[in-house]
């Protein structure tokens, strides 16, 4: 008996090198986009019991036809301000701390940084639950949830948390493969969870439901994260697979402890040393300011639309129930991971240039856009997923592109302004749209698409003009020619680059 238990107890403080990053980037993704669109819906229908002329069931196939013009132009209007309150006090920290968390990951370990956005986000979930068990809490209580959700990290930190301990754990020849099987998690989380998120609450007629399974989905991450997930950093010491084995990290010990402290000191001060050293390359390379300006406007355009899309469709004229939405959002994110996993790869093969590839997904998705904009009947918004497929393939080239323009040593420093720049636009385009939309709603419902596919003008006009100022040709996955001083070698960079 008593050997038993010595095997047991042998096997259970094994290395756990079987257990990976994947499965917590897909269940968090699957709770992220389904509280997302859930949580949009409860708004919406919140606002809508708070007025006496406003009368939406669930069940009804038309669910604003019994409701006045104005009527449902006050009430896409409220939704659409509450969407934008909950993503600023959820955006702001997330800014400015996901620059330090990504950062002191480095020193620290990974898995503090997966593990904390899941308890931000399970604070949230629990809050709003709160909110729907007891109907006379007012909606500003929502906003506890959101600021939780903000300083803990968000989706944001997760995924650089992800990301770099891929790249720990991967060899370089495989990193890519990897790091494709990661970003995948995300597009099939993201069509899983809309796919059953809208027929759930339309089905139950009830938000119980759905938020009680976010709430055990982010459940089973941070357990997973706690007592399976090894620790990325340093597998080759002993000492730290002993203390991951204990499932506690053991990064102060005696006089380790300063230097620790003094570690992540510089680790600080190279961050803001690095954002400098971004600024001086926009200023000295006019091919990378460019290629910024382009991928902000583009960030802000492409994140802009979620926010809008599910309340302009619950509304006139199409009038959608939730399992529709719900489709249609499933659809348009399969048809963009698409694209970009089995389209994008195909054009490699051909040799297509970053640049015409980029062009191509901006016409795709404005295209889009104007079809959004237009749409009176299921039928027009049924085709916008295809439409705008292509578009999948926009961001990636973009960071294919930036890579291209900067030399290999400049790669990091580049890649961390980004990042900042990413978090940034994530806030904007809340801002943004949430502020216009109930604005140009009360003028044409489709009026906020037509002023998104304008602002792809910009960056199409700025993409041709690096397409047609380039001196040589040179494919999406072809050599690149890196010049340092007065010699000049030749480089083969990836398709989708990866910081």
């Amino acid at each position: 008996m008593s050997k038993c238990l010595q095997q047991a107890w042998r096997v259970l403080h094994q290395p756990r090198v079987y257990f990976t990053v994947e499965p917590v980037l897909l269940v968090f993704m699957f709770a992220q986009f389904l509280s997302y669109s859930a949580l949009q819906v409860f708004l919406h229908t919140r606002i809508c019991d708070g007025n006496a002329n406003c009368t939406i069931r669930h069940t009804n196939s038309t669910p604003c036809s019994n409701i006045s013009d104005s009527v449902q132009e006050q009430l896409q209007e409220d939704t659409s301000h509450w969407i934008l309150y909950i993503n600023v006090v959820t955006g702001l920290p997330t800014v400015l701390l996901s620059v330090i968390y990504g950062s002191t990951s480095d020193i620290v370990g990974r898995r503090l940084f997966i593990a904390l956005p899941t308890v931000g986000a399970l604070l949230n979930t629990a809050v709003i639950l709160l909110v729907i068990y007891i109907p006379s809490t007012p909606l500003y209580v929502l906003l506890v949830g959101a600021l939780c959700t903000g300083v803990y990290g968000n989706y944001s930190v997760l995924n650089f948390a992800a990301y770099s301990y891929v790249s720990d754990v991967s060899a370089s020849p495989g990193r890519t493969r990897q790091i494709g099987i990661l970003e995948s998690m995300t597009y099939l989380g993201a069509t899983l969870s809309l796919l059953i998120g809208g027929v759930w609450a339309q089905k139950t007629d009830s938000f119980l439901g759905p938020f009680w399974c976010i709430f055990g989905c982010y459940i089973c991450v941070l357990l997973y994260t706690t007592v399976a997930l090894p620790e990325s950093l340093h597998l080759n010491t002993h000492s730290n697979r002993r203390s991951r084995l204990s499932g506690q990290v053991q990064y102060y010990h005696g006089n380790n402890y300063n230097s620790k402290l003094r570690k992540c000191g510089r680790h600080m001060k190279a961050v803001g040393v690095n954002l400098l050293q971004f600024l001086k390359l926009l200023f000295t390379n006019w091919k990378l300011a460019v290629l910024i300006i382009t991928f902000f406007v583009v960030e802000i355009n492409f994140l802009g639309i979620t926010d809008v899309v599910i309340i302009y469709s619950l509304g006139k004229p199409l009038c959608w129930n939730f399992d529709l939405v719900g489709y249609f959002l499933a659809a348009k994110v399969l048809m963009n991971g698409a694209a970009c996993l089995l389209i994008l790869p195909i054009l490699a093969y051909f040799k297509v240039h970053d640049s015409i590839i980029v062009l191509v997904g901006l016409i795709s998705g404005a295209a889009a856009l104007v079809t959004m904009g237009v749409a009176t009947q299921n039928w027009t918004m049924y085709i916008v997923p295809v439409i705008g497929a292509l578009r999948g393939c926009v961001v990636p080239c973009l960071r294919s592109m930036l890579s291209k323009v900067v030399t290999s040593e400049k790669l990091g420093v580049m890649f961390s302004g980004v990042s900042v720049i990413e978090a940034v636009c994530t806030l904007l385009a809340s801002v943004i749209y949430n502020a216009l939309f109930p604005i140009t709603v009360k003028i044409h419902p489709g009026l906020c698409f037509f002023i998104m596919a304008a602002s792809l003008v910009v960056p199409f006009i700025l993409i041709l003009s690096l397409h047609l100022a380039r001196n040589k040709p040179a494919s999406c996955c072809s050599h690149v020619n890196v010049t340092h001083g007065n010699q000049e070698r030749v480089e083969r960079k990836p398709l989708l680059a990866t910081n």
